[in-house]
């Protein structure tokens, strides 16, 4: 039974652990577009790193913010 409770422990702090890093990668990725002086492809590289690396654990709705952001970025580029 203690080691169950362990294992369980451990598990829901990897879990936690990668929620907190996409919270805060999304934080910093909204931080960037906050900034008038930093180029939009720096802009564009972080929303895509966040999509492909980061939404674990994340809601629907920072994920179709992302997206549109993404969206927005590569027609800002082009």
């Amino acid at each position: 039974m203690m080691i169950l409770s362990i294992l369980v422990l451990v598990g829901c702090g990897y879990s936690l652990q990668l929620t907190y890093e996409s919270d805060r990668y999304f934080e910093h990725c909204m931080a960037l577009d906050t900034h008038e002086e930093i180029k939009s492809p720096h802009k564009l590289q972080c929303w895509q790193t966040w999509l492909k690396d980061y939404t674990y654990g994340q809601t629907r709705d920072r994920i179709e913010f992302a997206l549109r952001r993404i969206r927005a970025l590569t027609k800002k580029i082009r």
